[in-house]
């Protein structure tokens, strides 16, 4: 096994810096309510905002131990938005809700259009930060299956809710109700719940591995900012 990796490495041009055991064996970075959620993707995620973030505030804000502990606290932060869209998405299949790909490209034709005047200049934009076209559709697909999910839910629950109260506080409990396992020690997340779920809960052998402690007050609140100013920059 250690030779044919060594040959893959070598006549393959891969990076040896993106591998690890976890890659090798097949593990993902984590799993909620089954579905898997690939070390790949999160590195993406990770990669996009990352860039994002240091094209603002200047390449050193993730150098040195404090660095270290923002892009840690950055990465919990990502994954966690990840099982976010995970588990609305699999509310909005359940509900028998579909965003085909022409909603997306309709969408898509919207905002760069209306916003940035064509297309082509929004994917330039978003290609500076790394983004590409497939990954903005995804982005797009998340957030119309949102949309459709949360008229849905309101629908069901009457004129008598506030809105965004009433899908923040279901989004609230579906995410402690979840079953979460993290097998990605440095990304992982809170979801701890009475009710046997959270991360690990209920799975036989675990697999969560390290649990990290909670995250500094004072880096969460910088991240947490950092990353809400980028976002109403790009979105007004």
């Amino acid at each position: 096994l250690l030779s044919l990796a060594g040959m893959l490495l070598w006549h393959g041009n891969f990076d040896i810096r993106a591998f690890s055991w976890d890659d090798i064996t097949g593990k993902p970075a984590a799993t909620i309510n089954g579905e898997a959620v690939s070390r790949e993707y999160l590195r993406n995620r990770l990669h996009t905002a990352k860039r994002i973030i240091e094209r603002q505030y200047g390449e050193d804000i993730f150098v040195g131990e404090m660095g270290k502990n923002r892009l840690a606290t950055l990465k919990r932060e990502v994954l966690d938005r990840i099982l976010e869209e995970r588990l609305i998405a699999q509310e909005a299949r359940r509900l028998g809700l579909m965003i085909t790909d022409e909603m997306v490209e309709k969408e898509l034709r919207r905002i760069g259009g209306e916003i940035y005047g064509s297309v082509e200049n929004l994917q330039k934009m978003l290609g500076d930060d790394g983004i590409n076209k497939d990954a903005l559709k995804n982005h797009i697909r998340n957030s119309l299956t949102f949309q459709a999910l949360a008229t849905a839910k309101i629908a069901q629950a009457g004129e008598d809710v506030q809105p965004d109260a009433y899908i923040g506080a279901w989004l609230g409990q579906v995410k402690k109700a979840a079953k979460v396992v993290v097998y990605d020690t440095s990304a992982t997340v809170d979801n701890t719940s009475a009710g046997g779920g959270g991360c690990c809960g209920g799975s036989a052998g675990g697999g969560c591995g390290k649990q990290a402690g909670p995250p500094d007050p004072q880096l969460e609140s910088e991240a947490s900012a950092v990353a809400l100013a980028e976002y109403r920059k790009k979105n007004p």
